[in-house]
């Protein structure tokens, strides 16, 4: 359920100014006091993620990352 409060001016455009694009404000304040949903999780946590995926798919994955890295650039400064 959505709930309307009232800031003060200068807040508002305080926080307007953390806004990420295309970030809604619940976003906003969901990761600010650390509710977030994408917040950073222990990389266990991905374990078994793919194990659905078959040889097939590991295979286009395997190339497609080949030839991003074919295609790659190094710039230098």
């Amino acid at each position: 359920m959505a709930k309307t409060i009232m800031i003060a001016d200068d807040i508002y455009e305080a926080i307007t100014r953390l806004k990420r694009p295309n970030e809604s404000y619940t976003e906003l304040i969901a990761r600010c006091i650390g509710l977030s949903k994408t917040k950073k999780r222990s990389l266990l946590e991905c374990a078994g993620l793919w194990k659905h995926l078959t040889k097939e798919d590991i295979e286009n994955m395997e190339s497609a990352i080949e030839k991003t890295r074919k295609n790659w650039r190094v710039i230098e400064w």
